[in-house]
């Protein structure tokens, strides 16, 4: 009876050493993440990351897979940093975020033809792209930029000591924080036009545009000293009228 009861025992403790994760294991997982189902259905665009030892960060591809399982396709072997992938509207192209030629001027907006190719630089703006939307049209796009960081424009690369000025002057994950702002601009894909929808001394973001693309929505804090509230407010923005309406007043 005793021998029965032990064999279980010894069995499981040698079924768990077999399976115990050391830390080397972490170097081997990768992780799928962010899925974007193509307009018409038959496409999955996704990210899969893992660790890279050597660099000591998180690397990530882009892939396509059917959506009946039976083929991938890695689409970016060689992109670094690819970011913020979507489909255009009529599903022929897909968008993401990369450092561009130009690296000072901060992630740029890349198209890829969906049949194969290397991805193409779209935009080339003197700043940081943080986001972007797509208009339904598929003609123009809503790009959220920051504003050009000219304290790294020496060509020693030497940054320029800090001067604090703001009542918040550190962020997680980003650092200490100077005063550029966010700013929304309306990019078209056929001219490389770029015109300003929103300027001044208050970050803008988080873009919606209505189905008929004749407005945008977007939020922004517009209180005296944004740095010690968080109260953001709901603007509307109607592309053939000048100015905005604010929508909700915290």
């Amino acid at each position: 009876m005793k021998k029965q009861i032990l064999f279980p025992l010894i069995f499981g403790f040698i079924s768990t050493l077999a399976i115990a994760q050391v830390p080397n294991d972490v170097y081997r997982m990768e992780a799928v993440s962010r899925p974007k189902i193509s307009p018409e259905g038959s496409w999955i665009l996704y990210s899969q990351s893992k660790i890279d030892a050597a660099k000591d960060r998180s690397v990530s591809k882009l892939y396509m897979m059917s959506s009946d399982g039976k083929e991938t396709i890695t689409l970016t072997e060689q992109t670094k940093g690819v970011g913020n992938y979507q489909w255009s509207p009529d599903g022929k192209y897909i968008s993401y975020l990369t450092k561009g030629k130009d690296e000072d001027n901060g992630s740029q907006v890349f198209l890829m033809d969906r049949r194969g190719g290397e991805g193409v630089q779209l935009t080339n703006i003197k700043g940081e792209i943080n986001d972007y939307v797509w208009f339904n049209s598929g003609k123009k796009m809503i790009v959220v930029v920051k504003d050009f960081n000219y304290a790294d424009t020496a060509k020693s690369k030497i940054r320029t000591p800090y001067e604090m000025t703001r009542y918040k002057f550190k962020q997680d994950n980003e650092g200490y924080l100077d005063n550029r702002k966010t700013h929304i601009y309306l990019f078209d894909l056929a001219t490389k036009k770029l015109d300003t929808l929103t300027s001044g001394n208050y970050n803008e973001g988080d873009v919606a545009i209505s189905p008929d693309d004749s407005m945008i929505a977007y939020v922004s804090n517009v209180s005296e000293n944004p740095d010690k509230n968080s109260n953001t407010d709901l603007f509307l923005l109607k592309l053939t009228k000048a100015g905005n309406t604010p929508v909700t007043g915290t």
